[in-house]
């Protein structure tokens, strides 16, 4: 082989190895441009976080199996900064709520406040939530105790499954911080104390098998009439199971009710007030992890546990309360027309306008649509006629799930603003009333707009 070849040859390995060098090089150098950046604060709080006692404290019977720290950093692509924590994980043979007092006995001694606890029978776990400043920022400690590892509820763990979490995080601790799904006014920590599984409250209820229009059948109207004038008929609801409202003249829900979905501890655990009535539990829909305002009563009945809420005008404040357990008091009674599935539509009107929905501007012109409360719609724009067609059940039932989370009394006649030939507000008529959106609608209203846009979309493809 002459030099020549021999040389080209050594210079193309050579030449290769350099540009495989190089993009090595680059792909390290983009690699380490969009990987997290750990930030010096993240650092500075997991020195400050991990000299706290707390963090080498053991309560009795428990074993350390794994703990993380996990300075804050900062994504390169705008999704913002996550927070520096302290993560621990233990065994547990004691109680839940021992170690939990031993937790907040040595917390309290460390200035840690105790902000929040909650004990959960159903999550089968008990936990607390402590707030305390440090140099430069306001950290959280969180304590959770589990009985065994969220087992079926009619298939218990064994006690050799219980564990201990701890976390420390770089955040201002509040209600919602607790992991448990307490009730708002549970500030225990001691409910899994010699918890028996065989514990009626804590069987779950019968699948529910009820139709809506079968548990319409036992709530007459004129009986609800003796609360409020304002009920003027029921209407059954299949979405989430079965559900019967009452409804005011425009459709709105005045009282709800359906089966009840959980075992009894999970009410009591929630129960607001002393039983009002005998048998009945006034309890909040929401715990601490989401709180909310929301009330309602289990009830039992003839059929089973039934759960009553009030909706719409009646939601919110001492006289709704005053209402929704008078109404329970009748529920209690319930008396079924006939033990089957037969549909009450006839009992039951559901006829007449439900909503209005139209896009006005733009170059494509005006178009509306409008839907009817028996699951029909009219599209009119750019057609000589209006084209009536029929909205799926599902969509309907979707809709109508929608707007029972608006309370259009409270909404604003126009929200934002916007100009342009291609712009195009969205106008909606519902219950009589007219609000216009060009930008910045609340969410419960984008929700009913978004199935409204659909069917509007499904009526313009049938031109």
């Amino acid at each position: 082989m002459s030099v020549g070849p021999r040389r080209r040859r050594v210079g193309w390995v050579i030449g290769a190895l350099l540009l495989g060098t190089l993009v090595v090089v680059v792909l390290l150098v983009v690699m380490r441009m969009f990987a997290p950046h750990t930030l010096n604060s993240g650092r500075r709080a997991i020195r400050l976080m991990s000299t706290d006692p707390i963090v080498r404290f053991r309560a009795p019977a428990t074993e350390l199996r794994s703990q993380g720290l996990h300075p804050a950093q900062r994504n390169p692509f705008g999704e913002g900064e996550s927070t520096s924590s302290i993560h621990q994980l233990f065994a547990m043979r004691g109680e839940p709520g021992d170690t939990i007092e031993a937790y907040r006995q040595a917390a309290q001694a460390g200035d840690w406040m105790l902000v929040t606890a909650g004990c959960s029978r159903v999550e089968r776990a008990t936990a607390a939530v402590f707030a305390k400043p440090f140099d430069g920022f306001d950290a959280t400690l969180v304590v959770r105790a589990q009985l065994d590892q969220a087992p079926a509820l009619s298939q218990p763990g064994p006690p050799d499954r219980r564990a201990l979490s701890v976390s420390l995080d770089a955040a201002p601790a509040g209600v919602e911080s607790l992991t448990v799904d307490a009730g708002l006014h549970r500030d225990d920590i001691g409910c899994l104390r010699q918890l028996d599984p065989a514990d009626p409250d804590l069987q779950p209820p019968p699948v529910p098998t009820l139709s809506p229009a079968f548990l319409c059948s036992g709530l007459p109207v004129a009986a609800a009439q003796t609360i409020t004038p304002q009920v003027v008929r029921v209407q059954p609801q299949a979405a989430g199971g079965a559900e019967c409202w009452l409804t005011d003249p425009f459709g709105s829900p005045l009282f709800i009710v359906k089966q009840a979905s959980q075992p009894p501890a999970y009410y009591k655990d929630r129960q607001l007030a002393t039983t009002p009535v005998p048998g009945q539990i006034l309890f909040s829909v929401y715990g601490k992890k989401d709180p909310g305002l929301a009330r309602a009563v289990l009830v039992p009945s003839s059929v089973g546990p039934l759960v009553v809420s009030a909706g719409g005008a009646l939601a919110g404040g001492q006289k709704s309360d005053d209402l929704l357990i008078a109404y329970a008091g009748l529920v209690s009674h319930f008396q079924p027309a006939a033990p089957s599935t037969t549909s009450t539509s006839a009992a039951v009107p559901a006829t007449g306008d439900l909503i209005g929905y139209s896009l006005e501007g733009g170059i494509a012109g005006t178009m509306s649509v409008t839907v009817t409360r028996d699951g029909h719609a009219t599209y009119s724009g750019g057609t000589p006629h209006p084209i009536r067609f029929d909205v799926a059940p599902a969509t309907m039932e979707e809709l109508t799930a929608a707007l029972a989370r608006v309370n259009i009394a409270e909404l604003s006649r126009s929200y934002g603003s916007g100009s342009g030939p291609d712009f195009q507000s969205q106008v909606v008529t519902y219950q009589g009333k007219t609000v216009t959106i060009r930008s910045g609608a609340p969410a419960e209203l984008r929700d009913v707009t978004s199935i409204l846009s659909r069917i509007l979309i499904e009526g313009r493809s049938r031109r």
